[in-house]
């Protein structure tokens, strides 16, 4: 997440070996019923079959800690696929489906991201004739867990420790008004440097507060990007003075950035202070 298209390139070798042997040895048979499993090969889950009689399938698969995904597919002639998220009752998290094709290259092939808390869920498709879909979910970024570390109030705010990174995701399908609290304690005065970063089809709001900043100060909206904060700025870009705090307790809110605020925008997210 450190580096914007971290997880496609992560994933693109694993893809071109397990979308390939799908399409040329073949892993199921078409799919007779509405609700399918996926089957995991590899840390990847894949399902090949045929829409024949049941245009509408769902693709069930599980994932066991919070993780973010990719999923990609391709149908008969090289075209792609339609595919709505589902959660655990097949209830759709997303408003619309989102087209998604496999190529055999990064460049040209398009995926749909989601930032995903453990359970289990369906990839909603529909169409005529063969298809393979295929969902890669990695718990890890950069060898640490994903996981939903801050606090959901400022009074359980999760303590960090300087220079100590911690890793968050905002989930598909959590509440639109979702917050994680992160807490540090600064005992002398300084200029503040913070590190945050986000991967996601949701834009992730970063907010300061503390004794310099009681009414909190915007530290940035990030979407698959990363920034290293320790100016002021104006919400034109316009730096105004170095991010000054004095001794006391700061508190970090991130949560879905206006224009964001929907179940169906998710994103892993990073921050660090010094």
């Amino acid at each position: 997440m450190e580096r914007k298209g971290f997880w496609r390139r992560r994933f693109l070798g694993l893809f071109v070996l397990t979308m390939l042997t799908a399409l040329l040895c073949g892993m199921s048979v078409s799919a007779a019923t509405k609700t399918v499993s996926m089957q995991k090969n590899d840390g990847v889950f894949i399902y090949e079959g045929q829409w024949s009689g049941t245009p509408t399938v769902y693709h069930k698969f599980k994932v066991k800690k919070s993780s973010f995904a990719l999923v990609t597919g391709v149908k008969d002639g090289g075209y792609g696929v339609n595919v709505t998220l589902c959660n655990s009752k097949k209830k759709k998290l997303e408003s619309k489906p989102q087209y998604v094709r496999y190529t055999g290259s990064e460049s040209n092939s398009t995926y749909a991201r989601y930032a995903l808390t453990k359970g289990t869920y369906y990839i909603k498709t529909s169409g005529i004739g063969r298809y393979v879909i295929l969902v890669a979910a990695a718990a890890k970024t950069n060898d640490v867990k994903i996981t939903d570390q801050g606090g959901a109030t400022r009074i359980r705010a999760k303590a960090l420790s300087a220079g100590k990174r911690a890793y968050g995701i905002i989930g598909m399908g959590e509440k639109p008004g979702k917050s994680d609290w992160y807490r540090f304690t600064v005992t002398r005065s300084k200029v503040l440097n913070l590190g945050i970063s986000a991967e996601g089809d949701g834009k992730v709001s970063f907010t300061l507060y503390g004794p310099s900043y009681s009414a909190g100060i915007k530290i940035g909206d990030l979407k698959d990007d990363e920034a290293a904060k320790k100016t002021v700025q104006t919400r034109y870009g316009a730096v105004v003075g170095d991010l000054k705090v004095k001794p006391g307790t700061y508190y970090i809110k991130v949560n879905r950035a206006a224009g964001y605020m929907k179940k169906s925008y998710s994103a892993v997210y990073s921050v660090v202070w010094k």
